[in-house]
């Protein structure tokens, strides 16, 4: 059946008691950051409570719709235009060392809606090439972006500092899953590497 979008948005738009306003909703799309933070908490636990919730967001979210993230120490700080695409936690050698856990977790987004916003020149590589290259800040270590095909970003979503909206739908590499860690959820597994990254780049890099 075929739906009138006005009465979609309308329904999506609807408030609940209790629940966080469209106006509130539409402020964190907009700046998280600067949301009251009872006002944030609020949002991001709506926003954990269901997949209604978030497609509600995200019917409200303003066509330049910015999630921000950050480094550890705060010197590095990025935008990405939203939505996310997905997410894939990647459980090979190299992420897990690059992230000090059991898995990395990666969303890939176009190069040309990702931006520095500050301390680019606090940047360091590691990695055998440039489409092998993991960035990660040299004065707290966080990883921030991880391997891509060329022009895309393969953004490490921990850094986020703001809910990105989509969910994990991927394990990937549980071949080489640490033993001390059990997968639990009902999220798909894949032996090998995220399809979206091919073998090449989850090899171990060279010194």
């Amino acid at each position: 059946m075929d739906r009138d979008p006005r009465l979609m948005a309308d329904v999506l738009a609807a408030e609940a008691p209790g629940e966080p306003g469209a106006a509130e909703l539409t402020a964190y799309a907009r700046d998280a950051a600067a949301l009251a933070p009872a006002a944030r908490e609020r949002v991001e636990r709506y926003l954990a409570e269901s997949p209604a919730h978030r497609d509600r967001f995200c019917a409200l979210a303003p066509p330049d719709w910015t999630l921000v993230g950050s480094c550890l120490c705060g010197e590095v700080r990025y935008a990405v235009r939203g939505p996310l695409a997905a997410i894939g936690h990647c459980h090979c050698r190299r992420c897990r060392k690059a992230h000090g856990a059991a898995f990395g977790s990666f969303a890939l987004v176009e190069a040309s809606a990702f931006a520095w916003q500050r301390g680019a020149e606090q940047l360091s590589r590691f990695g055998g090439s440039d489409d092998r290259t993991l960035s990660f800040c040299s004065r707290c270590g966080t990883t921030l972006t991880g391997n891509a095909p060329p022009g895309q970003v393969a953004l490490a979503v921990a850094t986020l500092d703001v809910d990105p909206i989509v969910r994990p739908v991927l394990h990937a590499t549980v071949r080489e899953a640490a033993p001390w860690f059990e997968i639990t959820d009902d999220v798909a597994q894949l032996p090998g590497p995220l399809p979206e990254l091919g073998r090449q780049e989850h090899e171990e890099p060279s010194r």
